[in-house]
């Protein structure tokens, strides 16, 4: 199933990068070739990367492909260098799922208060939800991982 997921999510990033390639084509050349840049260039640019950036949390969370720093990593023992994982783990975890639910509540009051983008005026709450559902993917595959014998191992799966 997770692998299902990632699969989904792998190509939701790959066309919505596609996506973000032709805004910016289609706005240089209408900026540069016609003195006419495509309107709301920028909000779709933002829309689109904050879009990229939440489809890929819940990839490196199935991957556990978190940023670490390994400086003192040889000085630690296995068992101490088991339960840091699980405690890294678990502090994730519960980081995702906090800022998950704080995105729905944002997406909540979004719609509470008919709160539309400055320029094209899309509904900000459906962009929310998004962002929203994708940190709580991310928070659950987090917390899959962290009962299971990935998150006592050396951060690969």
């Amino acid at each position: 199933m997770r692998h299902r997921i990632s699969q989904y999510l792998s190509v939701i990033s790959a066309f919505l990068l596609f996506i973000l390639m032709l805004i910016t084509v289609v706005d240089v050349i209408g900026r540069y070739g016609f003195n006419q840049p495509l309107a709301g260039s920028s909000e779709l640019t933002e829309i689109c990367l904050s879009l990229i950036i939440f489809a890929a949390f819940p990839l490196l969370c199935r991957n556990n492909d978190h940023i670490a720093v390994d400086l003192l990593e040889n000085r630690f023992s296995a068992r101490f260098k088991r339960i840091r994982n699980r405690v890294v783990q678990a502090v994730v975890s519960v980081c995702l799922l906090t800022l998950g639910y704080g995105l729905f509540l944002l997406g909540l009051r979004a719609r509470r208060d008919a709160l539309v983008t400055e320029i094209l005026e899309m509904p900000n709450d459906v962009f929310l939800f998004l962002m929203a559902f994708l940190l709580l993917l991310s928070g659950a595959m987090s917390v899959c991982i962290l009962f299971t014998a990935d998150a006592a191992g050396d951060g690969q799966p």
